[in-house]
């Protein structure tokens, strides 16, 4: 069969990106053809192109004064490109493109629809879910079977003024599968069955992530220390990793999230510093990357030799690889609305000391040599049962 996929995938966000790799994987292992449909999150594709695509002057104009400044500009223009590089090389899209329903080719060009994974259900600041809930369906006189494949909320409750939208979008799919037992609670307050099933980079196994990586062609780093933190800042820490760094003798690698800038200087002293990076480098064996693509920032979590994170997919890369990783606790509302994802892995499926309340705490658990293990025959097990969803699902 022909099976599309819609998703996020046309964004910065590694998670997203990776996701959806994997799930065209997972399906080509299973005797399909595949294709990702090319859904913009904004007519003009802001999410990926940041600006850069459109006939004006003003983001190269920022582009240049951010580079001159020292802001990490031209790290995340360095980003941007290599993750529309990957979406290019990876991702089998679809020749046609649409933001809402109303947008879209009279026929998809698929046997099957896979809606998922990631937060397509979360109601807030990302949008709205109606693509994802298949608003606008009826306009064809023939649809495709849908089916959602690890779809996520991202919230703890459905809003009230939401629920019908959310009740008629659901009955629009022929099977439903979520990510977290918590979506699967939420459609059962609807009244909807929804299976629990592993997140898309679980389908595949560590031998096919290293293949896409290409492992075997990079240069051995010594022990390194990978930092991926997305609500966290970064520069307040550099002096403790630093220290860390110097204990250990080893190197430390931070990357940061997508939107991430060093604040602009407002004099000469400053400014001078920034543009040599002096109120970074000047600390030991510690390093920020700006400019990783999806496929980097792969490479960082199966080199390392240990991670820190507050990330949901960091987690899910170091389950994948085995890492010695420490998850971050949230440190604000937003954050801790999207957890219960991280923590029931962490309980269902690791032992050890995976989660810190903080980045001083994380690292002083790494010293000591705690190691923590991830439950590699449950993961397996999980990955079974939710393959064969799939297949049932699919019909």
């Amino acid at each position: 069969m022909k099976i599309g996929i819609l998703t996020f995938h046309s964004q910065l966000n590694y998670g997203g990106v990776l996701q959806c790799w994997a799930l065209q994987t997972a399906l080509e292992q299973m005797g399909h053809e595949v294709v990702v449909i090319d859904r913009w999150l904004s007519k003009t594709n802001r999410a990926l192109e940041c600006g850069y695509n459109q006939f004006n002057l003003k983001p190269w104009v920022k582009l240049l004064v951010g580079t001159i400044l020292g802001t990490g500009e031209f790290g995340m223009w360095v980003r941007h490109l290599r993750t529309k590089q990957f979406l290019s090389k990876y991702l089998k899209r679809t020749r046609y493109h649409f933001c809402n329903w109303g947008e879209a080719p009279n026929s998809l060009g698929v046997d099957r629809l896979v809606v998922g994974s990631d937060q397509i259900w979360h109601s807030g600041e990302w949008g709205d879910p109606g693509v994802y809930l298949l608003e606008g369906r009826q306009r064809y006189a023939s649809f495709p079977r849908t089916i959602a494949y690890a779809a996520s909320f991202g919230m703890m409750s459905i809003p009230d003024q939401m629920a019908e939208r959310y009740s008629n979008g659901f009955n629009r799919f022929a099977a439903i599968s979520c990510r977290e037992h918590e979506g699967v609670a939420l459609c059962a307050k609807l009244g909807f069955n929804a299976l629990h099933v592993a997140d898309p980079t679980l389908l595949i196994c560590a031998q096919e992530w290293y293949k896409l990586i290409d492992v075997t062609h990079m240069k051995s780093k010594g022990r390194v220390l990978f930092c991926y933190l997305i609500g966290i800042d970064v520069q307040e820490f550099i002096p403790v990793l630093s220290d860390f760094a110097e204990e250990k003798g080893c190197e430390v690698r931070v990357m940061v999230k997508e939107d991430f800038r060093r604040g602009i200087p407002f004099n000469f002293k400053r400014l001078r510093a920034n543009m040599l990076g002096a109120n970074i480098k000047k600390y030991k064996n510690v390093s920020i990357c700006y400019t990783h693509g999806p496929k980097e920032f792969v490479q960082e979590i199966a080199t390392a030799t240990w991670f820190v994170t507050d990330s949901f997919h960091g987690l899910m890369f170091s389950a994948i690889f085995n890492k010695n990783v420490r998850i971050i606790e949230p440190q604000n509302r937003d954050r801790e609305n999207m957890f219960s994802r991280i923590r029931e892995f962490v309980e269902t499926y690791s032992e050890g000391s995976v989660l810190a309340k903080n980045l001083n705490i994380a690292l002083e658990s790494l010293s000591t040599g705690e190691e923590v293990r991830f439950d590699s025959a449950g993961i397996e097990r999980k990955r079974q049962e939710s393959m064969q969803w799939l297949r049932e699902a699919l019909g």
